[in-house]
């Protein structure tokens, strides 16, 4: 069929999953689905990988090396035409790329060259960019530094979390590589080189990327607290005055949602709790609107000051 392609799909984690179903769907063959090896994960007796039951479910051949190089010519021996990669976490080398005869292309959670790196969708929340996309690019020798080869946009939402818009931009990738690979089958696609100029770092965050930085401006911690959901979770520490509670001091507290209100204090201090809490930030305060005491749900601002003993000049802390 005209404008179509063979490709095999390389892929984990759940940006991975919607695009793979959208090109099933396609005019294009997925000929070959590689993704991650299985590894059961923590209090799990089998490792479930989404990815890798949707191409069983389409009946088609899946690898899972440890090190693509050492399956390349097994998935080279299904003929794709291209190589599309979505997440998928390991380096292409020459010999990769060099499997299909139109090379590599890379679905990136970013506009391009903004926010080159493993995690651009959480540093696009935590800066409170207002516009984003995912753009499709020819893989080469850097990290994400290819010839671009289609966009799509989309705005940010204010309150938008790092897992929803991930979401959002997975469901927008689908269709912009279905595009991609007809324009390229069809011999219509213009690579365009990125402005290294304007190239920004987004590197991958870590688990301490959660403690909230109460000293950063009112916008940046709620761009934290957004960005670091669902994982690796926005949290703090509670100091307490003394008080008769049975609660340990300090407590762990996570931290939903907040956004910037009026107020100065020193950072992480608790400045009023009349019926909200407001929380001093670097060069201004956030109100804190739901609130979750480890082991407890998340709960409204109002209801956790009428149980727990929150008070005015408290501090919120890192540890």
């Amino acid at each position: 069929m005209a404008d179509t392609l063979s490709l095999a799909y390389l892929g984990a984690g759940p940006f991975a999953l919607p695009p793979l179903r959208a090109l099933f769907a396609s005019p294009h063959e997925v000929v070959a689905v590689v993704t991650q090896p299985d590894r059961a994960a923590p209090g799990r007796r089998r490792h479930v990988n989404p990815v890798k039951e949707a191409a069983v479910e389409a009946g088609v051949p899946v690898f899972q090396p440890e090190r693509i190089a050492d399956e390349i010519a097994a998935i080279a021996a299904t003929r794709p035409d291209v190589l599309v990669t979505a997440s998928y976490g390991q380096y292409l080398g020459p010999a990769v790329r060099g499997a299909a005869p139109q090379g590599a292309i890379n679905l990136h959670g970013s506009l391009l060259p903004r926010y080159r790196g493993a995690a651009p969708v959480q540093h696009t929340v935590w800066n409170r960019d207002v516009r984003t996309g995912v753009t499709a690019f020819q893989i080469g020798r850097g990290m994400d530094t290819g010839p671009i080869l289609g966009v799509v946009e989309t705005d940010v939402q204010p309150q938008e979390t790092y897992g929803e818009l991930l979401d959002r931009l997975a469901e927008l990738a689908g269709p912009l590589a279905i595009d991609v690979c007809a324009a390229i089958a069809g011999g219509r696609v213009t690579p365009r080189p990125q402005d290294d100029s304007l190239a920004t770092d987004a590197p991958k965050l870590t688990k301490d990327d959660g403690l909230i930085d109460w000293s950063q401006r009112p916008e940046r911690v709620q761009g934290q607290v957004l960005a670091t959901q669902p994982w690796p979770k926005p949290t703090t520490f509670w100091h307490r005055q003394p008080d008769e509670s049975t609660l340990p001091n300090p407590a762990r507290l996570g931290i939903v949602r907040v956004v910037p209100a009026d107020g100065h204090g020193e950072p992480g201090e608790v400045i009023d709790t009349n019926k909200q809490i407001v929380v001093a930030t670097g060069d201004g305060a956030v109100r804190v609107d739901r609130i979750q005491l480890a082991g407890k749900p998340p709960m409204r601002a109002d209801a956790f000051l009428n149980g727990y003993p929150l008070r005015v000049g408290d501090r919120f802390a890192a540890s």
